[in-house]
């Protein structure tokens, strides 16, 4: 339930920001570079110059794992969606972790966890 929420919150944020044109760069060259994997081809990133590879940057195959979803619908915006899925799955994987090890919640999740 937890993640759920967190990941309609971090989405809803995000995909007002891309209704209104607010999003960044970034989120350009990922998705360029993205949905070339998709269609099976190279990660090019033709906005950052002819025959631009996205890994020639940074290499960072992790977001490989978005590409199946844009299998499924292929625009920015799933790739804003999966970011927050990503966060927040994070985000409970380590406030279980802490409370776990720690066996208190920390009080930066106080206000998620009650």
């Amino acid at each position: 339930a937890l993640f759920l929420a967190l990941t309609v919150c971090g989405a809803s944020v995000s995909l007002v920001l891309y209704a209104r044109c607010a999003t960044s760069y970034d989120l350009a060259i990922f998705y360029q570079a993205l949905s070339r994997v998709a269609e099976g081809g190279a990660p090019l990133v033709p906005i950052k110059g002819a025959g631009a590879n996205i890994f020639g940057d940074h290499f960072h195959p992790v977001v490989l794992l978005a590409v199946p979803f844009l299998w499924i619908h292929s625009s920015p915006a799933t790739l804003l969606v999966v970011q927050a899925a990503s966060v927040a799955g994070a985000w409970v994987v380590l406030g279980d972790t802490w409370r776990r090890l720690h066996g208190a919640t920390p009080w930066w999740l106080v206000g998620l966890w009650g």
